[in-house]
């Protein structure tokens, strides 16, 4: 043989090793990567339970901190805690009263709908459905419905009774299945007792299964291509998601998770298509035939799967954080929701301002992590638009009371704690001007406004009323504007007072970066 022949033997020898070798690589991290998506499903399934356990919880503190809840007031809480938007997949959160003697009937009857009835249409009736928001055409048919009556219902809520858990029915068809498009159902129940001791009855949700789920693998899960199928219980149980199941057939990955909730085992059946260029890469070698060309194309796939590592881990940590703020800006939600409801329940005027002054304050905190995990970029706060979002919740409220506010605002992006210490300082500036620029019942505008001077910022609150002198002593408790000298220090920027004819301007200069 001539030398050729067997540099070219050796070449292909070589080639055949790197192909082998190539597809064993690509086929492992294609496995390590399907896994990972396997755990975030479930994770993502688990979070989102646990999510909704807490909402429910929430509510059982609503009762707990009233003597007697209303209508109006079960309807008011459901709606402060934005339900549909910030926590869509739930059909509603509902009461449901236990009727263990003929007053809790008459308290039951006083308190739904003009011409709601108890159904089944039984003397034996032991609960009935007094409370489910948001009250839309469906859940409005549930109302007054004896879920006890009903043995899979039944079952759950005794369970949630005894052991005081979260308990989980398992798949029904829900009473709010009024169209032809009907889907299989779960509902959740906390058990709820007076401060005596005695059972009242529970606090609940429905869920819709497919509805459920398809929010929570858009919400959470994120676009990429996968296969899942969710079951009650084992490998022929109730497919609750998709309409149609998938079949694993023909799939190169596949796996199985189990999640645990509420007494309840949900099974997620997961697979997904072997990646068509693990087949190429090999033909590729192969094609080439040349083993310096074969040592270039590995020290491509070396840099690519570099590359690729370091943008798993960018994308990772990305997603860490907007994760951290989600969660940061809920339990803030969830604290300024129990904030207004001890404001509902003092009588002290002067402590009901304090307390609304300081869910305004937790509200203010709350919008930065918003707009941090709705934000593309997790490396700062857009000051325009988080303002327009703060001053449009306090824009509800002022305007109700003939107070017209007014924003005008550059577009600069700063740090998360620059941009907290900026909305505080709104939150207060525009506050104060609404109380204490216009007399009572006397209409006036108040003009927000973020301006730039190179590297400075100029935040300015103005008003046409009756001034402000800082010689003289504050109005009200004066805690406003220390939170305000406290935000400015922190800001490291200076605040100024200058009088209007009418009116006063107040205005925080501060630079863009600390």
């Amino acid at each position: 043989m001539t030398q050729a022949v067997w540099v070219a033997l050796l070449g292909i020898a070589l080639t055949l090793v790197v192909a082998v070798w190539a597809e064993r690589v690509a086929f492992g991290r294609q496995n390590e990567g399907f896994e990972r998506q396997a755990d975030g499903v479930q994770s993502a399934v688990e979070g989102r339970f646990d999510t909704y356990v807490a909402l429910l919880r929430a509510t059982v503190g609503l009762f707990a901190a009233s003597d007697e809840v209303t209508p109006v007031e079960f309807q008011n809480f459901i709606a402060s805690l934005d339900l549909i938007e910030r926590y869509p997949g739930v059909q509603g959160i509902g009461y449901a009263a236990w009727l263990d003697s003929p007053g809790a009937r008459a308290e039951v009857r006083r308190d739904l709908p003009v011409g709601t009835r108890l159904w089944p249409d039984t003397a034996s009736g032991e609960s009935a459905i007094v409370f489910l928001q948001p009250l839309d055409r469906r859940n409005l048919a549930a109302l007054g419905y004896d879920m006890y009556s009903e043995p899979i219902r039944r079952e759950a809520m005794r369970r949630a009774r005894t052991l005081d858990v979260p308990a989980s029915t398992s798949a029904v068809t829900l009473v709010q299945e009024m169209d032809t498009d009907r889907q299989p159902g779960f509902l959740v129940y906390l058990p709820l007792s007076r401060a005596d001791g005695v059972f009242q009855g529970w606090i609940y949700a429905p869920f819709r299964a497919r509805d459920f789920f398809d929010r929570v693998f858009a919400a959470e899960v994120g676009p990429e291509p996968r296969n899942v199928t969710v079951r009650e219980g084992g490998a022929d149980g109730t497919v609750l998601w998709p309409a149609r199941p998938v079949s694993p057939a023909g799939a190169g990955f596949s796996t199985v998770r189990e999640v645990s909730f509420g007494g309840q085992t949900w099974r997620l059946e997961m697979s997904a298509p072997r990646g068509l260029g693990q087949s190429g890469v090999p033909i590729a070698i192969l094609m080439i035939g040349l083993f310096l060309t074969a040592l270039l194309s590995l020290a491509w796939h070396w840099q690519d799967r570099l590359l690729e590592a370091a943008q798993r881990a960018r994308t990772r940590s990305d997603l860490l954080l907007k994760e951290v703020n989600h969660r940061a800006a809920n339990s803030l939600q969830l604290v300024a929701s129990f904030v207004y409801l001890q404001a509902q329940a003092v009588t002290d005027p002067k402590a009901r301002a304090a307390l609304v002054a300081t869910r305004a304050r937790i509200l203010a905190v709350s919008r930065v992590h918003q707009r941090l995990y709705t934000d593309d970029s997790v490396d700062g706060v857009e000051l325009k638009a988080y303002i327009e979002t703060l001053t449009e919740g306090l824009a509800d409220a002022f305007e109700a009371g003939g107070r017209r506010l007014e924003v005008e605002a550059v577009e600069v992006r700063t740090d998360t704690d620059r941009a907290i210490s900026v909305g505080v300082v709104l939150v207060e500036l525009v506050s104060n001007a609404a109380k204490y620029a216009y007399p009572p019942d006397h209409p006036g505008d108040i003009r927000v406004r973020l301006r730039r001077e190179d590297q400075t910022l100029w935040l300015e609150v103005e008003d046409d009323g009756a001034g402000f002198d800082p010689a003289t002593k504050a109005k009200g408790s004066g805690l406003g504007m220390k939170v305000v000298h406290a935000m400015v220090t922190k800001l490291a920027g200076e605040l100024l007072v200058e009088p209007l004819s009418p009116g006063v301007r107040v205005s925080v200069v501060f630079s863009i970066a600390g």
